[in-house]
């Protein structure tokens, strides 16, 4: 695999990538704000499992047919990009109603189990990741390691998706204390959510028109 010196750069570009504010940790950001500590980290844990998929296709080659086909490429951006106006402007328009620690939430208020699979979708249909990976990961192979390259790849890969999703995380757990403060304050988490809707509704407008 790679040198020392490489490892160390390799290490260091994917953590401060994964640090840097994304739509990724806004998407865990938001929906923390709008329903709590375990829907961000069910959002933290699609995203994660979502990542695996553009993993396997850059270790199996199935990325290059992807991005060579502009096409499909801008099918699956603006299908991701409207799934993600849509998550946002079921919040934007749901009533929520809070009264000390306990929060009563009207049904459009995805359940923790919805959102995972809500993240994943949102993931997958993300190509931004998968030209990431695509362009990032193959920089890092040694050609003439005794690992195949399709295995190194899928090594990075998974390196790179757990740290992205550790930041993630962090920022879910920082988040979701501060969301604790708010509860106190009716106003404060009821215009919370509807910021974390529309955050949404921006992050899948800027993807629907790049």
């Amino acid at each position: 695999m790679l040198e020392n010196s490489e490892l160390l750069m390799f290490f260091t570009v994917v953590l401060l990538y994964a640090f840097m504010p994304g739509p990724a940790m806004l998407y865990s950001v938001a929906q923390t704000v709008s329903s709590g500590r375990k829907s961000g980290l069910f959002a933290v844990l699609g995203l994660h499992v979502g990542g695996y998929f553009h993993v396997t296709l850059v270790a199996f080659g199935l990325a290059t047919a992807f991005i060579n086909t502009p096409l499909l490429q801008e099918i699956v951006q603006k299908v991701g990009a409207i799934y993600l106006i849509y998550l946002g402007y079921q919040k934007i328009i749901s009533h929520v109603h809070f009264h000390f620690d306990t929060a009563f939430e009207d049904p459009s208020i995805r359940p923790p189990q919805k959102i995972f699979w809500d993240s994943v979708v949102v993931d997958v249909l993300n190509p931004k990741a998968a030209l990431f990976y695509f362009a990032f990961l193959p920089q890092f192979v040694v050609k003439e390691s005794e690992i195949s390259v399709g295995l190194q790849l899928f090594i990075l890969g998974t390196f790179t998706n757990l740290v992205f999703s550790s930041a993630d995380l962090l920022c879910v757990l920082g988040t979701s204390g501060l969301r604790k403060l708010a509860m106190q304050k009716q106003d404060w988490l009821a215009y919370g959510v509807r910021w974390a809707g529309g955050i949404l509704v921006i992050l899948g407008g800027m993807a629907f028109l790049t």
